[in-house]
């Protein structure tokens, strides 16, 4: 069977995406993280569209659910996407791929995540006061505790997150 054809990337309206149905990823999660990270960078990884059938400027979200809201909540008027021809079945594999094919943080993706704790710590210094709920605050404690835990590892390969 074959490859499902990718175009490049491109800048799309927001109104012309519909979310469409996601069986693997439900709505609950949240894009809190998602929005602070987009008000300081940009959409590193484009959502993923296909042409809605019969029609022309109008898309179905097949990948990118949580960075599509995050786009949206925010107020943006465009998106960066990826457009791919598929059908029903092909749109359903390329969800399930984009949600199982993640592995578990190694080492040298713990120490990463620990030098983006310091980078955090220098651009936002903390302040007086109680951090905001899902904002920086809440992200460098997280990065701080995965921090301590690869900094108490000693097995190789390190299976971060996991309890050593």
């Amino acid at each position: 069977m074959p490859i499902a054809p990718i175009s490049g990337s491109r800048q799309l309206p927001v109104r012309a995406i519909q979310e469409g149905s996601n069986l693997w990823r439900d709505s609950e999660y949240g894009t809190e993280d998602l929005q602070e990270s987009l008000k300081r960078a940009p959409l590193l990884h484009p959502v993923v569209v296909r042409q809605v059938p019969g029609t022309r400027n109008k898309y179905e979200l097949v990948s990118g659910f949580r960075r599509f809201r995050a786009v949206k909540a925010l107020g943006h008027s465009h998106i960066e996407a990826r457009v791919v021809a598929v059908d029903e079945l092909r749109r359903e594999q390329l969800q399930i791929e984009e949600n199982i094919r993640r592995q578990s943080l190694g080492r040298q993706e713990a120490r990463a995540m620990a030098r983006l704790l310091a980078i955090y710590e220098q651009l936002y210094p903390k302040r007086p006061g109680r951090p905001k709920k899902g904002g920086p605050g809440d992200r460098i404690s997280a990065l701080q505790a995965l921090s301590r835990a690869v900094d108490k590892c000693n097995c190789s390969p390190c299976p971060v997150p996991a309890p050593c």
